[in-house]
């Protein structure tokens, strides 16, 4: 695998690229950026991603034309639960997005409410720890729906439009190939179209195709499929009433809580309002990390399934799972560690760009985070049609060592849940072997947990946001 800047061939091609584009005749450019067109964006994805890039970008007051295009027939609101950390609740508040969120939020801050997680793989729980932080949990569906009605009302929208590939031959415009046949063209391309991106997939075959030698190239090749984790979760919405009924003090109806097994874990937490459990029961064979999954990301599957999986596991997830009668098996792929987000003027952001683990509860605020970070680029005075390759470049050398951090970071968390790292491995030989819980082992780890999520609640993305503006407006006046 292909890694950072550190490969001497890569980072002569990125030279090489940029200054290809920097070189356009001075005839296809305007001088006077005062006069020159406004750019043409084009946003491929109608998700949260792409419709968060969609709003930041008219927030920021970005002098673009934006065309969005949606494989589907409309903005899909599919989904379950998502998490908001504070770091990402403050995003929210600079777009204007506050009120509305509060509205259909299920009011789970405060101190009192923290995430709880047990070691629940036998006849009685046993709770370990806490986090030290809340998460604003919300249906997806209705997250979506917020960003949809306050989509800029300028935002061009296109309707079943899936991407099969485009073309970026500066200096002319990019063109982009649909899978009906149609094409259409833009000056910036942003790849916000999900796990299975064809944006990301077009970019790295281009990237191969300029590649030194057939090794090279084959591994950029392979950067452009997500590969799976070895995991995957079994999703299902539940009613809080019928919770109620069955487990009356049941914590899943106040907080969110992680019950934790070997190779296995589940999770519950209340969303609208409330009234529904979000649900996730995760299952992971480590054996498979790396490996591409044989059979559809999304199939629904029986309840019989899933609890043979969870067999003999403590009452209260128990509960749990008897109300997921009809769970769909997601597959978990992930996109850890691209050289690169960006290739000339295309840019994949979200789970294009970096597919993660949901251990962290982070995959959509990241995305956040970039759609905040490239606006603000593509905001600023001095872009034009020969910057914008800077502030793309720049983009990427902001978000991806973050990003791929959050990445790794969630892979690690995820294997405290799964009590797969060494110190849970001490703690179940240790278990095994003596038969009596190893209580101090297993506070370690909560404690452990907790360190690994400080990120979300103690850091802001604002010193990035103006790190990034002020190398932007650096590296364009160095260029003159």
């Amino acid at each position: 695998m292909i890694h950072g800047e550190s490969s001497g061939w890569y980072a002569t091609y990125k030279a090489t690229a940029t200054l290809k584009v920097e070189r356009a005749p001075s005839a296809i450019y305007c001088n006077d950026m005062s006069i020159e067109k406004k750019l043409r964006v084009a946003i491929i994805g109608g998700g949260i991603a792409g419709l968060t890039f969609a709003i930041c970008l008219a927030k920021n007051n970005a002098n673009v034309d934006v065309d969005i295009y949606e494989s589907g027939p409309e903005f899909s609101t599919n989904g379950a639960g998502l998490g908001m950390w504070p770091r990402i609740w403050a995003i929210m508040k600079e777009l204007g997005l506050e009120e509305e969120l509060r509205r259909r939020s299920t009011a789970l801050t405060g101190d009192d409410r923290p995430f709880m997680y047990c070691k629940a793989d036998q006849a009685k729980g046993h709770v370990f720890a806490q986090s030290m932080s809340t998460m604003e949990p919300y249906h997806r569906a209705e997250f979506l729906q917020i960003l949809c009605e306050n989509a800029p009302k300028q935002l061009n929208k296109n309707f079943g439009k899936k991407l099969d590939h485009y073309v970026d031959n500066p200096p002319d415009p990019i063109i982009m190939h649909f899978r009906d046949g149609t094409t259409a063209s833009c000056d910036i391309l942003v790849g916000a179209d999900g796990v299975k991106s064809a944006v990301r997939r077009t970019m790295y075959n281009h990237l191969a195709d300029k590649a030194p030698d057939r090794e090279a190239a084959e591994a950029l090749r392979r950067e452009g499929s997500a590969t799976w984790t070895g995991q995957v979760a079994y999703r299902h919405l539940i009613s809080a009433d019928e919770l109620r009924k069955s487990c009356p003090d049941h914590p899943g109806l106040r907080q969110p809580i992680i019950f934790s097994g070997e190779n296995r874990y589940l999770i519950c937490y209340p969303i609208s309002q409330g009234r529904i459990v979000n649900c996730a029961a995760l299952v992971s064979q480590p054996q498979f990390a790396g490996t591409l999954y044989e059979g559809p990301s999304v199939s629904m599957t029986s309840q019989e399934e899933l609890l043979v999986l969870y067999k003999n596991w403590e009452p209260r997830a128990q509960a749990v799972l008897d109300l997921m009668v009809t769970p769909s098996k997601w597959v978990i792929n992930s996109v850890e560690s691209l050289p690169t987000f960006v290739a000339g003027r295309v840019a994949i952001l979200g789970d294009a760009a970096h597919a993660m683990t949901p251990h962290q509860a982070s995959g959509a605020g990241q995305a956040v985070e970039d759609a905040m970070v490239l606006s603000m680029l593509l905001a600023q005075r001095e872009l034009g049609r020969k910057t914008a390759p800077i502030a793309l470049q720049v983009y990427d050398e902001v978000r991806r060592p973050f990003t791929q951090s959050v990445v790794r970071g969630s892979l690690q968390t995820g294997k405290n849940y799964y009590f797969q790292s060494p110190l849970a491995q001490e703690m179940l030989r240790e278990l095994a072997k003596t038969g009596a819980m190893p209580t101090e082992l297993l506070n370690k780890i909560g404690d452990e947990t907790a360190e690994q999520l400080r990120w979300t609640w103690s850091t802001t993305i604002k010193g990035d946001q103006d790190y990034a503006v002020e190398m932007f407006k650096t590296r364009v006046a160095q260029r003159g």
